[in-house]
């Protein structure tokens, strides 16, 4: 190739990079005139839209096809259906992956989608469990909703911070993902009564001394349960309700302390060591996913 004459300016080509090979047939245009060339036989063989709209190139110099869609967007999609690696090296985040998401949906170009589902359990999306629920379940895939399901239970939905999020759940999802929240709320209060046959053991909690069989008032453990219930209403996960932290929670001090007031007696009350394991088997069998 000859050198440039000293003193020219030398012109940017409106081609991308990735996409500037003359042997490719059709050449698609970005909102912000970027060019892409692209095998006419590819489009028509990986999405809908271009398989039913595509005409047939009748020069070497095709006119561009003019497209609604930002450069960044096509160079991330079109690599996908050209089998490319990506333009960036930065990995795929939410945004990037929720407009692919809805470019293959307009495009009809399910290799574009499955790309994006491949990705979509990685560390970077899981960071973010309730955005990856958003995502999953309007885009049909079930076992993808249920992991990002289990990784909301960290989360307080109730909290406004996420009202963005829930409101653009279908209503059947948002209900189904509060529900999951609740019914292990209300599931391990079940358990934790002291009539209960299912979860700790009436005997544990039911006030009565052990050693002699002096029966008090049960309220120190009903404020504890109570506290267990509100933990588990801001972090349905309950990690806080069966963590060291709990040693600290003046409900629970309340009932480690509590001493029998039997003539004679003052026997602990309430066993730590045999009521915590039995909550942590508990949790281990509430629901964790919708």
């Amino acid at each position: 190739m000859a050198a440039e004459p000293s003193g020219s300016t030398a012109t940017t080509s409106p081609y991308h990079p990735l996409f500037n090979d003359p042997a490719a047939d059709t050449v698609l245009r970005s909102t912000e005139g970027t060019l892409f060339r692209v095998p006419a036989f590819v489009l028509r063989r990986t999405t809908g839209y271009f398989a039913a709209t595509l005409p047939p190139p009748t020069a070497a110099d095709t006119e561009p096809v003019p497209l609604d869609e930002p450069a960044s967007l096509l160079a991330h999609t079109l690599s996908i259906l050209c089998g490319l690696p990506p333009p960036s090296a930065a990995p795929l985040d939410f945004d990037t992956a929720e407009a692919i998401l809805a470019l293959s949906e307009r495009w009809a170009a399910p290799g574009a989608a499955a790309r994006v589902r491949d990705a979509i359990t990685g560390p970077a999306f899981l960071a973010e469990p309730l955005r990856l629920y958003v995502v999953a379940v309007r885009a049909g895939w079930t076992d993808e909703a249920h992991i990002a399901a289990r990784g909301t239970l960290v989360l307080s939905l109730y909290d406004e911070v996420h009202h963005e999020l829930l409101r653009r759940l279908p209503a059947r999802d948002l209900m189904a993902l509060l529900g999951l929240h609740r019914r292990r709320r209300d599931a391990l209060d079940r358990m934790l009564r002291s009539e209960s046959t299912e979860g700790v053991s009436a005997a544990a909690v039911s006030g009565c001394c052990g050693a002699c069989g002096l029966s008090a008032d049960n309220h120190l453990w009903k404020e504890y349960r109570a506290r267990i219930f509100a933990e588990m209403d801001i972090r349905a996960l309950g990690d806080t309700v069966i963590g060291s932290g709990t040693d600290e929670w003046r409900e629970a001090l309340a009932c480690w302390n509590a001493k029998c007031a039997g003539a004679g007696c003052g026997k602990t009350i309430y066993d730590r060591d045999t009521i915590l394991p039995e909550i942590k088997a508990c949790m281990d069998r509430l629901p964790d996913t919708v």
